[in-house]
This record gives C-alpha cells, structure tokens and sequence, in this order.
C-alpha cells in the first residue's frame, strides 16, 4: 500500500500536465516568440558595434566573431551576465560578408542551422 501512496503524486502530477498540455503548449509558444524577438534586438545591437568596429578597422571581424561579441556586448549596467558570442538558445551567432555589407545568423529554437526558423538579418556598411 505504502508504494501505492508513493506513487500517487507522480500519477497527479502526469494527470494534470495531461489536462493542461494545451496550455502549457501556448505559453511555451509565447516563451519562443519572446525569445526570437530578444534575438533580433540582439542581433540590431551586434550590427551597431560591428559598424563602430568598422568605421575604424575598415573590416569585419570574421575569423574573431565570438571574441570580438565578448568583448564588445556588454549589458547597460556595464557587466556581463551571459555569453553575447551566443543566441537566445545558446547556440553561437555567425557573421557572413555580403555584397552590400554583412549578415547576422542565428539557427533559431531548434538549434539547428538552415532550417526554416533560423534568423537572419542583412545590414548595409557605407564604403
């Protein structure tokens, strides 16, 4: 009996994410939505200090992304809380030339480049 009694709040526990599965499936959706939108204002604040580097080196940092995004992401309080070389998902930014400038990539939530929610964002560099 006493295994039973165990048993009891793990079955509680499965029976109500059970009745609440669809619930707990749209705050997960808004939990993902919140967290592209943090990657896109991510990846805006990544060009700002790409084009400030640039202005002075008259090139991107290619082959140091992650480093150059250490040392140069920091939080408005001045300290660093999380590694910026990294999206919402904690997969690592890339950073690719383009004709007309760079490009900013991020695989997205499910961790896994060139799929379909993968994010990208082109910008322009004045020559």
């Amino acid at each position: 009996m006493s295994s039973l009694l165990k048993m009891l709040p793990i079955a509680v526990i499965g029976f109500v994410a059970y009745q609440n599965s669809t619930a707990l499936k749209k705050g997960l959706d808004v939990v993902s939505k919140v967290q592209t939108t943090l990657a896109s204002v991510e990846i805006n604040n990544i060009a700002r200090a790409i084009r400030i580097d640039y202005e002075d080196s008259h090139r991107l940092p290619l082959d140091n992304f992650s480093q150059f995004l250490k040392q140069n992401m920091v939080e408005a309080s001045g300290k660093s809380t999380r590694d910026h070389s990294r999206d919402s998902w904690g997969t690592p930014y890339r950073l690719q030339q383009t004709a007309t400038g760079f490009a900013i990539l991020s695989a997205g939530p499910d961790k896994v480049w060139e799929t379909a929610d993968d994010i990208r964002q082109e910008f322009t560099l004045d020559n």
